[in-house]
This record gives structure tokens, sequence and C-alpha cells, in this order.
């Protein structure tokens, strides 16, 4: 009964903290995972990724950033290389990883399934 009440009464002193007491998170990247088919990527590592989910969905159009990483799990690639994977096995995972709210690609990286 008492470790009740002081279980309490410690999780109410906690709640009652200032805010600024408390940890504060930032989002700094978006990541979307997507299958390996739904992707066309563009013949140089500056151009224009496109994402089709189906053929009645919206076609998402991502700028690729010029340093853009490519990796296959943990391993990174070249841009080659990396379409041959993706050639390979289409139903693939791949995580594209952008900026918060830009729509500008910044790593992409091919999920093997373990």
């Amino acid at each position: 009964m008492k470790a009740t009440f002081f279980t309490a009464i410690a999780a109410t002193l906690f709640l009652a903290l200032p805010a600024g007491a408390r940890p504060t998170y930032e989002v700094l990247e978006d990541g979307r995972e997507v299958a390996a088919s739904m992707i066309t990527l563009p013949t140089v590592a500056g151009g224009v990724l496109e994402v089709l989910g189906c053929t009645a969905c919206k076609r998402l159009t991502f700028n690729m950033a010029p340093q853009v990483q490519f990796f296959i799990g943990r391993q990174e690639v070249t841009l080659p290389e990396f379409k041959r994977h993706l050639a390979s096995y289409p139903s693939e995972a791949v995580l594209l990883v952008s900026p918060r709210a830009q729509m500008v690609v910044t790593r992409l990286t091919a999920m093997p399934a373990k």
C-alpha cells in the first residue's frame, strides 16, 4: 500500500516538471519504404526519381541530391550497381530518405531480406 502511494506521488511530481526539464526531439529526416518495382531511377545521380505505387495512384517525384548515397544493406554502392540490384530483386524493400518536408532524396537503401 505504501509503495503504491509513493509511486503515485513520484509520478505526479515528474508530470508536474516544467516542459523545459523534459527532453525535446527534432525530426531531421523523412523516410519512405517502397518496393523496388515502384521506383524509376534516373540515369545520373542528380536526376529525378519517381515512385508509383499503382496505376491509379499519384506519382511522387523526387529530385536526387548531387551527393546522394546508395546502399545495399550496409554496403555503399554506385548508382549503376544499385540499379542492377533493384532490377534483380523487384520485390525488395527500399528506404528513401530526404530532409524533413523536402522532396529531395539524400540516401537510398535496399534492404535485403535476411
